[in-house]
């Protein structure tokens, strides 16, 4: 259940944000108030419901781009409360999701109950294209999923149609396709790859794929 009572919307809460818009100090700025069953800060005001991380991230960065990004957290504690202005900025669900695998903050890890969870086609892609760079072990433990279903999830045995697209990719591809910028035409990369001009776009400009680096990560 919640935590406080913020759907009271007395002030307290546009007051606390309002005040700390400027702050700059070294350590997460954790929001006081109410919070949901995930722990991020909610209040009310003027009848209306926010989210505290939400509301400060467009009061510092603009309005988002789209309605479908999200005010995430760089810090990697939006789950303990943190509204800390330098540490919110805009990015897509893709974007997000990579961050939650770097910070370790995935479903499971919060204690998810393993049995129950679900992924969405941005996390089937980064179990399918982290072959070969995770294993099957690590990615079963960031996700709370089953070794067995990481496995099936990269041999296309599950989310074969689910997933709904149009290819998946590797890591290795993703970078080869990205350091073809400039060489190669996307048309021409389109019709090597076997798909749209729109998939290479996008993977050339970060807007899917975006945990896969220029650079392997080192295994250790």
């Amino acid at each position: 259940m919640p935590s406080g009572d913020y759907k009271k919307g007395k002030g307290k809460g546009i007051l606390f944000l309002r005040a700390h818009i400027d702050f700059d100090g070294p350590d997460c700025l954790i929001w006081p108030f109410g919070k949901d069953q995930d722990g991020y800060g909610r209040f009310g005001f003027n009848g209306e419901h926010f989210k505290s991380h939400r509301w400060m991230c467009e009061a510092v960065k603009g309005p988002p781009p789209s309605a479908a990004h999200y005010a995430a957290h760089d810090c990697g504690n939006g789950h303990l409360g943190c509204v800390h202005p330098k540490h919110l900025d805009w990015k897509t669900h893709a974007e997000n999701t990579a961050d939650m695998v770097r910070h370790g903050t995935t479903r499971s890890e919060k204690g998810g109950n393993r049995s129950k969870r679900k992924l969405d086609r941005d996390q089937v892609a980064y179990i399918r294209a982290a072959k070969g760079e995770k294993t099957a072990a690590e990615l079963s433990k960031i996700f709370g999923i089953s070794y067995r279903q990481v496995t099936k999830i990269q041999q296309g045995i599950s989310w074969s149609t689910d997933c709904r697209q149009e290819r998946v990719f590797s890591a290795d591809e993703i970078r080869q396709i990205r350091n073809q910028r400039g060489i190669k035409t996307q048309i021409e990369l389109a019709k090597e790859y076997g798909v749209g001009n729109a998939v290479i776009n996008k993977i050339q400009n970060g807007r899917t794929y975006a945990h896969v680096h220029l650079t392997p990560s080192p295994k250790g």
